[in-house]
């Protein structure tokens, strides 16, 4: 078994030779195994499940078309202040939304650095 510095010294030449050794064993717990022959096609079940949902998917659509579009708010006040209060909720997500983003990113960095620390 080599180092990963001995790896990293080795040329592409050596490294494709080493990769063409069939002599070298492979552990049992990493080799693929062949795909049963019984699960060629997919599962009818499944083929009618995603065929129904396609289908009620389609009808929702053509229904949705038939509407027309209705002026909700006479007040243009009255509406600016509702798109207000929506644009309010929808920077709060993001606000949340980046701040986990962030506290996950700190917690990767400690771990890599924790890893690479050792």
């Amino acid at each position: 078994m080599k180092t990963i510095d001995e790896i990293k010294k080795m040329s592409f030449q050596d490294l494709e030779r080493v990769s063409m050794d069939e002599g070298i064993p492979v552990p049992e717990s990493i080799r693929f195994k062949a795909a049963s022959p019984e699960r060629t096609s997919p599962r009818p079940l499944a083929i009618g499940l995603a065929a129904s949902l396609v289908l009620l998917a389609g009808i929702g659509l053509w229904r949705m078309q038939d509407r027309p579009l209705q002026d909700t708010y006479s007040d243009p006040y009255l509406a600016y202040a509702e798109v207000e209060k929506a644009f309010g909720r929808i920077g709060k997500t993001v606000g949340s939304s980046a701040e986990t983003i962030n506290d996950c990113t700190v917690q990767i960095e400690n771990r890599i650095i924790n890893i690479i620390g050792k």
